[in-house]
């Protein structure tokens, strides 16, 4: 026996294309029905976003750090004269570069450590890495192609467009 659908069975009963029963709710769309990955890719982002966030923090902290921290050296120093206070800033400045770097070595340490916990998202962010590297050497080649906007639309289309 074979099973009819609703499309066959109205055709058979001699109904329009496309009409439905009485009733019956009109098909999904696609625009209705969720992408079944669209939760998990949106969580993706998130977890991008606040780690970018986390980092964006950390480095303002940072910096506040390294200001304040020169503004107390320049108070203290006020004093000293000659080799000392050359002396006292080279000190500082040596302190200064290597809290910076073991700062970076720590910003560093953290990404590949959350690249590794989300493959994902570490492959997502190579690919947009490759396509902006893509895009530098275009620029290179024709720096024509790279001012920006569209040269079929042109500027003068956008005064046309907004007329009305």
């Amino acid at each position: 026996m074979r099973i009819l659908t609703l499309s066959v069975l109205a055709a058979l009963l001699g109904a329009a294309p496309g009409a439905r029963a009485e009733g019956t709710p009109p098909p999904a769309t696609q625009a209705a029905a969720p992408k079944p990955d669209k939760a998990a890719r949106e969580e993706m982002k998130k977890k991008g976003a606040d780690f970018r966030n986390a980092q964006k923090e950390s480095r303002i902290a940072h910096r506040k750090e390294r200001e304040e921290a020169r503004k107390a050296f320049k108070e203290s120093v006020k004093g000293l004269k000659g080799p000392e206070k050359k002396a006292a800033e080279e000190k500082f400045r040596s302190e200064q570069k290597a809290k910076q770097e073991a700062f970076e070595a720590d910003m560093k340490a953290k990404r590949e450590e959350f690249l590794k916990a989300n493959p994902e998202l570490a492959e997502r962010w190579e690919k947009h890495k490759e396509r902006r590297e893509a895009a530098k050497e275009r620029c290179k080649a024709n720096p024509e192609d790279c001012k920006g906007g569209n040269k079929e639309r042109g500027p003068e289309s956008k005064k046309e467009g907004k007329k009305g």
